[in-house]
């Protein structure tokens, strides 16, 4: 990938809108204002006019998600983290995330179960090989985050010039 551009985060939220994908925004810790990050963020998904039903804005920076809620309420967020504790729902509850996000070798059917009675969605982060995760996807796990989604979809061929 030598010589190639990374496109800008407006380009990236374009193209995502144009070929109606979604999208899961995770947002890291930052070394300088938190809130001007927030606000520049939340400008920029704006004028993208990015559809929150195809949206995730999750991170394991607590401060951030808590920004996020207070400047975009409607956006849906995911609480990220390794594994899920007592505190993970406590914040998922305090923030009204709409996701937990956590990783797969960390989740057990039973805490998707769980998750999925208290009105969560769940995706398991990062599940490289489908048969990691059968349980999972039989307890009532929404998505997976993958370095390999062919592997989940081995039918489907990438577009042409993509």
């Amino acid at each position: 990938f030598r010589n190639e551009r990374m496109l800008t985060l407006e380009q990236a939220l374009l193209l995502i809108r144009k070929l109606g994908m979604g999208l899961n925004l995770e947002l890291k810790a930052h070394a300088g204002d938190a809130r001007q990050y927030i606000d520049a963020l939340e400008s920029r998904l704006r004028k993208a006019e990015i559809d929150n039903g195809k949206l995730l804005i999750s991170s394991f920076d607590r401060e951030l998600l808590a920004l996020m809620k207070t400047r975009a309420p409607q956006r849906p967020l995911g609480v990220l983290t390794e594994a899920v504790q007592e505190d993970t729902w406590a914040l998922a509850r305090s923030l009204e995330a709409a996701t937990i996000v956590a990783k797969h070798t960390c989740l057990s059917p039973e805490q998707v179960y769980q998750a999925r009675r208290r009105g969560y969605q769940v995706v398991a982060y990062t599940a490289n090989e489908p048969q990691e995760i059968g349980l999972l996807i039989q307890a009532g796990l929404n998505a997976v985050i993958t370095d390999f989604p062919a592997r989940y979809y081995p039918n489907v061929k990438p577009a042409a010039g993509l």
